[in-house]
């Protein structure tokens, strides 16, 4: 029994024929032949990152990856918002050691998320959510609590984002001759397969189990191939600064 990544080469056996050589497929070969997903900049209270976003300590800014293009042309948020959707996102301040805290009003879209520069929540604690200095929807709210950002110099702020895939579309080619038992990832029963090529929509990653007979491969569908990630900079005013 083999395995082995998807993405990798094929097995070629170089036959002498007709006085040339030509490559024979020998094992099964795993390749990804959805799109891949990418991450543009993101809208800030819509309007687009390093043009005309204005992003000051404390102020609500509310980032978006839906997918489109600013009013430049230039394409924003996710390649394909219903495929991807934003599954985390970081925020560290260069003048802070906390990570500022991310919050996602229900009210808001599933790839856009709320954050106020300089902001690290203390915990409410009857739910043990975050508690934002603005009221929003699906978050306690302390009216009296202290909701002012402490003073900060101007600086960098860092946006770690990673996004996951509803699904990938995976391609396997099979050597000619004879019928194999596939048994992809997240599925009890194997199907039958004639060489040539089978290709499937996964939606979780995994091992593709083949089998001709005796022999039987492992191909691999690593996690990897589910998610994507990207990094953004923007600066952040000082605080006093309207």
């Amino acid at each position: 029994m083999k395995r082995r990544l998807a993405g990798l080469g094929a097995v070629l056996l170089l036959a002498a024929l007709s006085g040339c050589f030509q490559p024979v497929l020998l094992e099964p070969v795993l390749q990804v032949i959805s799109a891949e997903g990418a991450l543009y900049l993101p809208m800030v209270n819509g309007t687009p990152l390093y043009y005309d976003a204005n992003v000051q300590p404390g102020d609500l800014i509310r980032l978006s990856w839906a997918t489109g293009r600013d009013q430049y042309g230039n394409r924003v948020g996710l390649s394909d918002d219903t495929r991807w959707t934003i599954r985390e996102v970081r925020i560290q301040c260069t003048a802070k050691t906390e990570e500022d805290t991310v919050f996602w009003p229900a009210n808001l879209g599933p790839n856009e998320c709320v954050w106020f520069p300089g902001w690290t929540a203390p915990t409410e604690i009857f739910s043990g959510l975050p508690l934002p200095p603005y009221p929003l929807v699906g978050y306690p709210w302390d009216s009296c609590g202290d909701h002012t950002v402490p003073d900060m110099p101007a600086q960098t702020a860092t946006i770690e984002v990673a996004a996951e895939a509803e699904w990938i579309e995976v391609e396997l080619a099979l050597p000619d001759g004879g019928d194999y038992e596939v048994l992809w990832p997240g599925e009890m029963v194997p199907v039958q397969v004639s060489g040539g090529f089978a290709r499937r929509r996964l939606s979780e990653p995994g091992d593709i189990v083949v089998t001709q007979g005796a022999s039987q491969w492992i191909e691999v569908v690593p996690l990897e191939s589910f998610w994507i990630d990207g990094a953004f900079d923007v600066n952040v005013g000082p605080t006093g600064v309207c």
